[in-house]
């Protein structure tokens, strides 16, 4: 006559496994939220200050360098909109 042979969990396993599942659930709840509200709002706020340059350059073709700086801040638009990195739709869909 074979035993049987009873095989238990030990509560400190499920406690563990627990932690890293709340860990992965929340960072990949943060890798959603960067590609879907976060990298476009900042691709949008690039977009709306280049927009805002451009239409200044052509308000200010003699001066705009010295001018924009201020009116930026005060604006809440980026200093140098060509300067800073746009996020591709790649990179959107791959985080």
């Amino acid at each position: 006559m074979a035993s049987e042979i009873q095989a238990t969990m030990s509560p400190g396993y499920r406690w563990r496994l627990a932690i890293i599942s709340l860990v992965l659930l929340g960072f990949g709840g943060w890798c959603l939220y960067d590609g879907l509200v976060s990298y476009p709002a900042q691709n949008r706020h690039i977009d709306q200050s280049d927009q805002a340059l451009a239409q200044f350059q052509q308000e200010h073709p003699q001066n705009w360098q010295q001018l924009w700086t201020d009116h930026a801040r005060a604006q809440g638009l980026l200093e140098n909109p060509k300067g800073e990195t746009r996020y591709s739709d790649w990179d959107i869909y791959t985080q």
